[in-house]
């Protein structure tokens, strides 16, 4: 909402300085009084997820809306003389929107009435400008005095953002072994069958800057060469003004009229909101037998929530066969020349024959069975949730959409270039996956490759993480993508990996040592050792820690050390 008026006004900088003629027309012309009103005016969406709910007013609201805008302004400047003031004292250590917070509330200039206002959106508004104040520091002023004024707060969500070291904005070691913590505590919940036994929650602080570590990868993505490769459009510009935590729109991966880039946008964003409403979804999903029913849920809970806060959904449900896949039918073909049996022509044959109802029937009934066990749900409990086995009908219910899904323990699915079956039973560890995992593993990837690339290395890097660790599909295939890149990644950044870089890079100067060395690889070591220091690598348990001076010489008597 702020952004919206921010943008409208031009907020800052000369805006400021015309404030009493924009105040002037504001009362006078009522075209722009209306236009200012529905950006600073919340809907009621905005009302029901404020975490302060705005007080009542005698105020009218013209008056609200004038002095909105005069306080906004107010609140600017005092957000741009603090950030100077910070960044002349330390650049690194402080926590900017703990201490803006007690800046306006111990500043008798700031309306009383607007500081609940101000300190929902101050966390927000102070770290983005924070990061836009780094750069120019950093980049612009290059160690000379800082002006009077820092660059004024942006509507834009990504100002150059892009071009700050993520090092420099949050403690890369630090939050690695945090998600490392937090995913040794979601694996000590787990049951065998992937049900939790309870949600961790993870600490705020974490929450929060993983929260940045995605206003980056976003920023990131912004870049020309993403565009270019990804197909962004002009109307894909309105993307960048998705805040976390807002309403992030639907989009669905068989579109054609979207581009690449938008849903690989809006599938980050989507990712980033469910730090924060992945384990409420989670809960919501546990308490309703984790139903695909969409009938199942109020608007603003489970599936509603989900799609509201990711643009997309994660699949409570189960492909038991996919009829479509040329793979699969090629499969069912050879198997039935070999039977002799008759082979069918394409996937829409196959999927009306009885043979793939009865593939799908035998797959369906072993999950569902399994399911209802595993919660240990009675016959009418079975029967309420739809799963009861004794519900499969022949033949099989046919689902064209969304809404139709959830219904039977078993549906066929068919739209345009899809033809499916689908067992009403969720596989868990991908709903686990999807809603828990994802979004501290895709920022943990991010982390990881900037710990142990830079330059060109680091930009091909990124380059194959956009591609292939965002997906632009479904959650449950979001987290996949995720596992699969993340899997390619373990040696990568590991002492062993790092000690062997070490040496390569170095290898003429470590070569010329050997000649000299004696028997016990003395030289060797120290110049390893040497080159080492300040390096930090992942043991086998995904710790990551500095290497020392042992590790070096474990590794140089045995090359195949496992640390």
């Amino acid at each position: 909402m702020l952004s919206k008026a921010m943008k409208i006004l031009g907020v800052g900088g000369e805006a400021a300085k015309e404030d009493e003629s924009t105040a002037s027309r504001l009362t006078e012309d009522p075209k722009y009084y209306a236009t200012l009103l529905s950006a600073l005016s919340p809907t009621s969406q905005d009302k029901e997820d404020e975490d302060f709910p705005r007080a009542e007013s005698t105020m009218s609201q013209k008056e609200m809306a004038v002095a909105d805008y005069k306080n906004q302004l107010h609140i600017e400047e005092l957000l741009t003389t603090f950030v100077g003031d910070w960044l002349k004292k330390d650049l690194d250590n402080i926590d900017i929107a703990t201490q803006f917070q007690k800046y306006i509330a111990d500043n008798p200039a700031v309306d009383s009435t607007q500081k609940d206002r101000l300190e929902r959106k101050q966390k927000e508004c102070a770290t983005r400008f924070a990061l836009r104040a780094r750069y120019n520091f950093k980049n612009k002023t290059k160690g000379d005095a800082v002006s009077g004024r820092a660059p004024r707060v942006k509507a834009d969500l990504y100002p150059e953002i892009d071009l700050v070291n993520l090092s420099d904005i949050v403690d890369i070691k630090r939050l690695l072994a945090a998600f490392d913590e937090y995913d040794k505590q979601l694996e000590a919940s787990e049951t065998e069958t992937g049900r939790m036994k309870s949600i961790p929650r993870i600490d705020p602080d974490i929450a929060s800057e993983a929260t940045t570590v995605f206003d980056h990868i976003l920023a990131r993505f912004f870049h020309e060469s993403h565009k270019r490769k990804y197909g962004f459009t002009q109307s894909d510009l309105r993307q960048k003004d998705l805040h976390a935590g807002e309403h992030v729109p639907s989009y669905f991966a068989n579109v054609k009229d979207q581009s690449i880039h938008r849903r690989k946008v809006l599938s980050l964003a989507g990712l980033r909101n469910l730090i924060k409403y992945g384990p409420e979804i989670y809960e919501e999903f546990q308490k309703k037998l984790f139903s695909g029913d969409p009938e199942s849920y109020s608007s603003n809970e489970g599936m509603g929530k989900m799609r509201n806060f990711t643009g997309n959904v994660v699949d409570l449900d189960t492909c038991v066969l996919r009829a479509s896949d040329p793979v699969t039918l090629k499969t069912i073909n050879a198997y039935n020349e070999c039977q002799k049996i008759e082979k069918w022509s394409d996937a829409a044959a196959f999927g009306e024959s009885k043979q793939a109802e009865e593939i799908a029937k035998t797959a369906a009934t072993t999950m569902i069975t399994q399911f209802v066990n595993d919660f240990e749900l009675s016959e009418a409990a079975a029967r309420d949730r739809k799963i009861d086995v004794s519900q499969i009908t022949s033949p099989i219910p046919i689902a064209s959409n969304n809404t139709d899904r959830g219904k039977w323990p078993v549906w066929h699915y068919v739209n345009v270039g899809q033809n499916s079956f689908h067992a009403n039973v969720p596989t868990i560890p991908d709903v686990t996956g999807a809603l828990l995992k994802a979004p501290f593993r895709c920022a943990k990837i991010y982390l990881h490759l900037h710990a142990f690339h830079s330059g060109e290395a680091l930009e091909s890097k990124l380059a194959a993480f956009y591609e292939d660790a965002v997906a632009d599909s479904c959650f449950n295939m979001k987290w996949k993508a995720l596992e699969e890149f993340s899997e390619s990644l373990k040696h990568e950044g590991t002492i062993l990996d790092v000690l062997q870089k070490i040496q390569a890079a170095n290898q003429s100067e470590i070569s010329a040592i050997m000649d000299e060395d004696d028997e016990n690889y003395t030289k060797e070591k120290a110049k390893m050792v040497e080159l080492a220091e300040g390096k930090f690598g992942k043991t086998a348990d995904g710790t990551v820690r500095p290497i020392t001076a042992s590790d070096v010489e474990r590794w140089v008597d045995d090359p195949a050390t496992v640390f």
